[in-house]
């Protein structure tokens, strides 16, 4: 059985998936900071993390568990990560549970069918290359949109460099321009499968009860060109010891931009404290793959981006025989 988790709930999460020695199946790998117990448990308390909906699945004790939270793209979703617990050989008897492929097929189709009601048009997820239950979600509707690789670097000093003409920061207007190209780097494929809009874009909007909560860090800037923008990048600052993380967004045909991008997109983080970096780029982004194995940025892990459409995107209102039609 799969359901949300409620705040009585949150005791017998910490124990299986904190407390507990059981081993455990990243099937979407949780990349958080704190233990993804504490993670869920948190999304589990009214108002803490808004948007963010956690999934349990309970056999004879909590088997699985799963977070989404919502895109910039208002009507997607991300499952951020599904975990299965292992078990224990001292304890559970050979029939004692259900399989991890089992439990996996339970919560999918809970978190469908939920992100469904909620009137969401695709699910995305992140599995690994070689995962043991890409066919699980092959099975459910979920389809391959890209190959990730996310490459890191070790902290070393970066150079000041001077920055690419025509760069400034990203303004609002701006949205519309990334979204342009977006599409002329992107294979259409891709554009299809993701629908995306200039929303995805926007610069982030200010956190509720500022007071309360830091504002994150997150700069962003743009390359103007004659004809539009030339590039995009985004460099967020680590918090509590993680590693800085930056986006980039280079013409394929422009090389030299691409390390002009990178080298100022790394200056421009010593600012802050000196640690590692992690970016993500795309099969098709081969400029950006050459440029960050040529700065001593090495592979660390690859993923597959994988959606469900759940439902059509309509711009405008269909006439009512359009439905009768479809009905029948």
């Amino acid at each position: 059985m799969v359901n949300e988790p409620r705040i009585w709930d949150i005791p017998a999460i910490l124990g299986s998936f904190v407390i507990s020695n059981a081993g455990i199946v990243p099937v979407v790998p949780y990349t958080g900071r704190v233990s993804p117990g504490f993670s869920g448990a948190a999304a589990a308390v009214p108002l803490l993390r808004p948007g963010h909906t956690p999934f349990v699945h309970r056999g004879r004790r909590l088997d699985g568990l799963a977070l989404t939270h919502p895109r910039r793209e208002s009507d997607q979703l991300d499952l951020s990560w599904m975990l299965v617990r292992q078990g224990d050989s001292a304890i559970d008897t050979p029939a004692g549970g259900d399989s991890a492929e089992a439990i996996v097929v339970e919560m999918l189709e809970a978190i469908c069918r939920h992100a469904a009601e909620a009137g969401m048009v695709s699910l995305f997820a992140r599995i690994p290359d070689e995962g043991a239950h890409k066919q699980v979600f092959e099975q459910h509707g979920f389809t391959c949109v890209v190959r990730e690789h996310t490459y890191g670097r070790s902290a070393v000093a970066s150079e000041p460099h001077a920055p690419p003409a025509g760069l400034r920061e990203q303004e609002s207007p701006d949205a519309w321009g990334i979204q342009q190209l977006y599409r002329s780097l992107t294979p259409a494929l891709v554009q299809r499968a993701e629908n995306l809009t200039s929303r995805t874009w926007d610069l982030p909007g200010r956190r509720c009860f500022p007071a309360f909560r830091r504002q994150r860090p997150d700069d962003r800037f743009v390359v103007d060109g004659s004809d539009g923008l030339r590039a995009w990048c985004n460099a967020v600052p680590g918090e509590d010891d993680a590693p800085h993380r930056i986006r980039l967004m280079v013409g394929q045909s422009e090389p030299g931009l691409a390390q002009a991008v990178l080298d100022f997109t790394l200056a421009w983080l010593r600012r802050h404290p000196r640690r590692s970096v992690l970016t993500t780029a795309r099969d098709h982004e081969t400029t950006l793959l050459r440029t960050l194995e040529e700065n001593g940025f090495r592979p660390v892990y690859t993923r597959l981006l994988v959606v469900r459409h759940l439902a059509a995107r309509l711009f405008n209102p269909l006439p009512r025989s359009v439905f009768k039609r479809a009905a029948n």
